[in-house]
């Protein structure tokens, strides 16, 4: 497909007449614009080569797009179906030797390996993105009214706080800063504290997913929807930089029910000791890691307490639901025999 594009620079009040056009045919070069602030223009061109879309991005956008599409469908499906709640949301995608993890909520995936245990995703919650939930209220204060504050701070305030000082942090703060107490910073925050997990407008504990399109706040009634993003995070490993694949290589897929009582180096451990334990013909290995997984994270019942469960470690095991996969990447990331090593590097044609 061949295309023509023209430059045009226009320096301060000079006149159209006075500037200078240059034709660029089929896109062989891109142009770059650098306006300068003493009015000067530099202008010139780019590598074509610098601006190509690669295979990688059009999976990511696939992968972003879906995901909206999937949450839009919950919500016109609401209309008619009741559809109450919403959920976290991980995919794993293995296409052309690469491993793609998309995240909307706080399930996780881990990469196991011989080299060790490697996150692949991370959770996305009101604490991991309260500067994004923070800029959200900043720009829109009508989605928090006159209900709550969009600030952090170093404490929960009451009214004896009064006119002193405390730290407090802003949407575009990673630091601290001193005020002073007023009126409104008595209002609860927008990122709470709680018992277990920090939460949105003193409700939910994620800040991405899919649904909750009519979910509320208790009090004030307040949408809580506008700040709940469908929009995934990314990850992308090229399992081709693994010198090898073994059949311990694996990608734990998990929700939360499991990371609120395992760290990822407890989850590793406990795979590769069933898969170094069971026989390597046997296809349900993964399951049985699986379940281990589930096992040790929902413990068993204290003596003399038959409502309290504990793990083996002694802390307080998982009361929430738990997901989760052991994905072998051996068997689902091998090439094709004729895969060559920049293939999906290439320019692809979408004519």
């Amino acid at each position: 497909m061949d295309l023509a594009a023209r430059v045009m620079s226009v320096v301060g009040r000079t006149s159209l007449s006075e500037s200078s056009t240059s034709p660029v045919n089929n896109c062989q070069k891109i142009g770059k614009v650098m306006d300068v602030s003493d009015g000067a223009f530099i202008g010139g061109f780019i590598p074509y080569d610098e601006c190509r879309i690669r295979s990688e991005q059009l999976v990511k956008g696939a992968l972003e797009t879906s995901f909206l599409d999937m949450d839009e469908q919950i919500s016109q499906d609401k209309q008619v179906w009741r559809l109450p709640g919403g959920c976290a949301v991980i995919s794993v995608l293995v296409f052309l030797g690469k491993l793609y993890i998309a995240n909307a909520g706080d399930c996780r995936a881990i990469l196991v390996s011989s080299d060790g245990t490697k996150a692949l995703s991370r959770d996305l919650t009101p604490s991991s993105e309260r500067k994004r939930l923070q800029e959200l209220a900043y720009r829109n204060p009508e989605l928090i009214g006159n209900s709550f504050s969009r600030l952090e701070y170093s404490k929960k305030l009451t009214r004896s706080d009064l006119k002193s000082r405390v730290l407090y942090r802003d949407w575009f703060m990673d630091g601290w800063a001193v005020k002073t107490v007023n009126e409104t910073d008595l209002r609860p925050s927008l990122i709470s504290e709680s018992s277990r997990k920090r939460r949105l407008l003193n409700t939910i504990g994620v800040s991405r997913g899919f649904g909750d399109h009519h979910l509320l706040t208790v009090d004030e009634r307040l949408s809580i929807k506008p700040f709940l993003s469908a929009v995934p995070e990314i990850s992308v490993t090229n399992l081709r930089d693994m010198n090898t694949l073994s059949d311990k290589d694996v990608v734990i897929v998990a929700s939360d029910g499991l990371w609120d009582v395992l760290s990822n180096e407890d989850a590793g451990l406990i795979v590769r000791s069933t898969l170094g334990s069971t026989d390597s013909s046997d296809s349900s290995r993964y399951t049985q890691a699986a379940q281990d997984l589930i096992a040790a994270a929902r413990g068993q019942q204290a003596s003399g307490n038959l409502k309290r469960w504990v793990m083996n470690s002694g802390g307080h095991a998982s009361y929430d639901d738990i997901t989760v996969f052991v994905i072998p990447l051996k068997y689902c990331a091998a090439p094709p025999t004729n895969f060559e090593e920049e293939d999906d590097d290439e320019m692809l044609s979408l004519e």
